[in-house]
């Protein structure tokens, strides 16, 4: 008990003279360093209230971890160790974060990210919106030092509308200070001042001296880049002030180096090496500030160049390649560190998971071979048991099921003949109306025309009779024509003749001279004719698809095409008209696609559509098994030259 009291009072006084009082950090920074190692240990070694430990351990890191980059990175890593401890997700997160910022600030990019990524994944699983947004500030940071400026807009705006959301001022106004250098960069010069101001006004109302100071600083910078000198030195100098009486060391090596760049560009070079230099002091002063250095050293040597110190100005280059050279040293060394903890924890998690995967094994084996201990004497009265029931429950079940299946077979088989008859039935009895219709519309009246002609002619003068019989004769040539149209719609004789692609192309041919579609017929190695029964049925499913697509596609153009392949034929139809719903042609009753659907199954080929109601262009494949005809084995050429239309590259051009 005692021993407690004696840890607690120690802590109480080293936060008193680290945390309170105003002018610790101008002693010996190692000085300083001894009281953080005297505070971290008494930590450790306490046991008891972990969120008090990390209460203490937050308020040291945002009092040493800008001047104290090793020890603000040290005490982030404790406190992440203690968060772990608690099993506090929200802890846990917001140790990632601070470790992530740390590394961010030391230079360490590779960690940073790797740490700010799990702040977010444990930050988002929980829903912390505080920790959310401060990672994602961070992150934004982060991709902005990298140059990657939109991935850091993205983080910033998200970090700006969690902060506005949850009136986190403080949060929102750093967000908005980034955001400044985001947008001053980008040339947004009003946007990046507006945001500016609007964070400094936050700072004041909360009477952040430092973040007020910074705010100053990055006002400065602005008017700096802007080229407005006098503002800008305005501002510099009012953030040194503050930054030199709060012993803030990392921000004002930066606004040294800032106020340096001032005098630069306005070329009073005597001013800004002392600038420079004055910046290069703090900077050299603490640890984990190689990037300030080196950057103040690049800045020195170019300002002794202008100056044609060039002596002075090699020295300092060569300090600067060093600096340069040690952070280099420093990355290389964080990425093999940081590789080699990646193959250290898969091999942790490998052999955890053997482990536990044996555990599993081995857990498994034991628990079978109790089972098994325990239903040996009952196992073969329960099996033959089992055995006679599922024996008979077998063999009815099977054979219900099986009386189940021919009934409905048979049904269905029925059903389909049913169909198929009443198709059948239906289809000759519109033939033969259709038939009926052109003998009597058709040849009925011309044959009544023609024998008015006839019985007029016997009644005319002489005179008269050559006009009434070249009339006739022009009726006589009109009714041959019918016959020929009644013919083909039967059964054209070019298909019988010449085979499918002649008659296709005659009937293409007819629909392109009597509607408003122009139909083109293309082929590719189609040198054989196919039996009759085959070239009957395409020809008459092709004749249906393409009055289907005149009488509900509106379509303008269709594209036959022939592909004969070894073993099959393809037929492609594609047209430009109006889709339909394939869900309901499969439902279709209406006797033509159910036409369709028998004769491809008379020939064993394969339909194949791609189409949509409401969207233009169609296509159709036919794939149709290839059974050659033993008469006509190969298309005769001679046939061929007779048709209207020509080959060209295997190409059917009408």
């Amino acid at each position: 008990m005692v021993k407690e009291l004696y840890q607690k009072m120690c802590i109480n006084f080293l936060l008193v003279n680290l945390l309170i009082c105003p002018g610790f950090s101008n002693s010996d920074p190692s000085d300083d360093k001894q009281d953080f190692s005297q505070l971290i240990a008494l930590i450790e070694t306490q046991q008891e209230h972990p969120y008090k430990q990390l209460e203490y351990l937050e308020k040291y890191y945002r009092k040493v971890s800008q001047n104290h980059l090793d020890y603000g990175l040290r005490i982030a890593s404790v406190y992440l160790d203690k968060s772990w401890l608690t099993g506090d997700s929200s802890k846990i997160a917001h140790g990632y974060h601070l470790r992530g910022t740390s590394f961010l600030r030391a230079g360490q990019t590779l960690n940073a990210l790797e740490d700010f990524y799990n702040s977010l994944r444990i930050s988002e699983e929980i829903a912390d919106s505080l920790v959310m947004s401060n990672t994602y500030n961070n992150l934004g940071i982060l991709y902005d030092k990298l140059g990657k400026s939109e991935e850091a807009l993205g983080y910033f705006n998200k970090s700006l509308l969690i902060s506005t959301k949850l009136k986190d001022l403080e949060g929102k106004a750093s967000v908005l200070n980034n955001l400044s250098s985001h947008y001053n960069e980008a040339g947004q010069k009003e946007k990046a001042l507006k945001v500016l101001l609007e964070a400094q006004n936050i700072w004041l109302e909360n009477n952040d001296t430092l973040n007020i100071a910074f705010n100053l600083g990055n006002i400065g910078n602005f008017y700096l880049h802007n080229e407005d000198f006098a503002k800008a030195e305005e501002y510099l100098l009012e953030a040194k002030f503050i930054f030199e009486k709060n012993n803030d060391f990392y921000n004002l090596a930066y606004t040294y180096h800032n106020l340096g760049l001032l005098k630069y560009h306005q070329q009073l070079f005597e001013e800004a090496i002392d600038m420079f230099e004055s910046g290069l002091d703090l900077a050299r002063r603490q640890e984990g500030h190689l990037h300030v250095v080196a950057l103040l050293l690049k800045k020195m040597s170019e300002t002794f160049a202008e100056k044609k110190d060039y002596h002075n100005a090699y020295r300092y280059e060569l300090e600067h390649g060093h600096a340069r050279d040690s952070i280099l040293n420093q990355e290389a060394l964080e990425q093999i560190t940081f590789y080699q903890s990646l193959y250290e924890t898969e091999n942790k998690e490998r052999e955890i998971n053997l482990l536990k995967k044996e555990q599993v094994i081995n857990e498994l084996q034991l628990d079978q071979k109790i089972i098994a201990l325990q239903k040996v004497r009952l196992r073969a009265t329960v099996l033959l048991f089992f055995f006679i029931i599922s024996t008979l429950s077998g063999v009815i079940i099977v054979s219900r099921g099986r009386n189940k299946r021919l009934k409905a077979l048979n049904a269905g088989k029925l059903q389909a003949q049913r169909e198929q008859l009443k198709t059948i039935i239906k289809t000759q009895e519109q033939e033969r109306i259709r038939f009926a219709r052109d003998l009597h519309d058709g040849l009925g009246q011309m044959l009544t025309s023609l024998r008015m002609n006839l019985t007029h002619a016997s009644n005319t003068r002489q005179r008269n009779m050559e006009n009434t019989l070249h009339t006739s004769n022009q009726m006589i040539k009109e009714m041959h024509q019918e016959i020929r149209n009644i013919s083909f719609n039967i059964m054209p004789q070019l298909l019988l003749q010449k085979g499918l692609l002649p008659a296709v192309y005659e009937l293409t041919q007819k629909i392109n001279f009597s509607e408003n579609l122009c139909i083109s017929v293309a082929e590719h190695e189609v040198t054989h004719r196919f039996d009759p029964e085959t070239e009957i049925a395409i020809y008459r499913i092709i004749q249906e698809l393409l009055t289907n697509i005149i009488k509900y596609s509106k379509a303008r153009k269709v594209n036959l095409q022939f592909t004969q392949h070894v073993k099959e034929l393809n037929i492609h139809i594609e047209d430009d008209g109006w889709g339909f719903n394939t869900m309901m042609l499969e439902k279709s009753k209406g006797s033509g696609w159910k036409n369709i659907c028998s004769r491809a199954r008379l020939i064993n080929a394969r339909l194949e559509y791609d189409s949509k109601a409401g969207r233009k262009n169609s296509t159709i494949i036919i794939d149709i098994p290839i059974k050659h005809s033993h008469e006509n084995h190969v298309l005769e050429t001679k046939a061929i030259n007779s048709l209207p239309f020509t080959y060209r590259n295997n190409i059917l051009i009408l």
